[in-house]
């Protein structure tokens, strides 16, 4: 399972989870390092703005390019992960419709 995580050069925050009944599981943060209370209030901004913005939504688009061929210019936000034979785009739209 990947775990999301929020890193300084002296503390970390990661997105943690509770189940609070046989239906209802919680989303949140743990914090370790000087800087732990920051990061965590960071973390728990992010997952309220996915919340918000983001959970009842497809999701992103994720598409792998060869080396030497680029994804489209696009207004939405987007990552690019370059490799060494290829480039993921994962790119996220605020409306739901296709990248």
């Amino acid at each position: 399972m990947a775990c999301p995580a929020l890193l300084t050069a002296d503390s970390i925050a990661y997105l943690a989870t509770r189940q609070l009944d046989n239906t209802t599981w919680q989303f949140g943060a743990h914090g370790y390092g000087p800087h732990a209370t920051t990061l965590t209030g960071h973390m728990l901004d992010l997952i309220a703005a996915w919340d918000r913005h983001h959970r009842h939504q497809p999701g992103p688009h994720i598409a792998v390019y060869p080396t030497g061929t680029a994804p489209s210019p696009t207004n939405h936000l987007q990552l690019l992960i370059p490799r060494p034979h290829t480039t993921i785009a994962i790119t996220w739209t605020s409306n739901g419709q296709p990248a």
